[in-house]
């Protein structure tokens, strides 16, 4: 693997109505908008490989860009570790805190902590690697909180033979 791209799905439905998303909240019109988008001007780039989050925001902004970019689904890999932060009984829930909260809160409510998290994310990279050994190019198709402990475990040297562009 000689490159390794990261992005966050397109806008889902829990974001437009400002509620905490569980898996199941799919995309918006405006989010397959963005993903179409993204996958134009990831043409250039010769993904060969993509792998994904379970979560259905997810999986749809993987399909939609393996579409534009011409990759067969059958590219597509499904990771369980890339899943957004586990965010318990928040989820579902009207957002009624700011977007770093949600990033910084350690642990309550039954979320997942953010060692807890930090842990799943190095896992993650050491799979992609596996996943990743015949192919040049691979794009993560992640979150913004589980997506950004990714690119924090990849500098804190865990996973030195990635880069990682967000």
């Amino acid at each position: 693997m000689n490159h390794l791209y990261f992005i966050r799905h397109g806008q889902s439905r829990g974001n437009a109505e400002s509620f905490v998303a569980d898996a199941s909240s799919h995309l918006t019109p405006l989010g397959v908008t963005q993903a179409e988008k993204s996958g134009q001007e990831l043409k250039s780039l010769s993904i060969d490989l993509i792998v994904s989050s379970p979560m259905t925001r997810a999986r749809q902004t993987a399909e939609t860009i393996s579409e534009q970019i011409g990759l067969s689904k059958e590219k597509i890999v499904i990771l369980e570790e890339l899943r957004e932060r586990g965010l318990g009984g928040l989820e579902n829930k009207p957002k009624e805190k700011t977007s770093e909260w949600y990033f910084e809160t350690a642990e309550g409510f039954g979320m997942e902590t953010l060692e807890e998290l930090r842990r799943r994310m190095k896992i993650a990279l050491e799979k992609v690697k596996v996943l990743a050994t015949d192919f040049e190019n691979v794009l993560l198709v992640g979150h913004s909180i589980s997506g950004g402990v990714l690119a924090n475990v990849r500098e804190m040297g865990n996973a030195e033979y990635l880069e990682i562009k967000l």
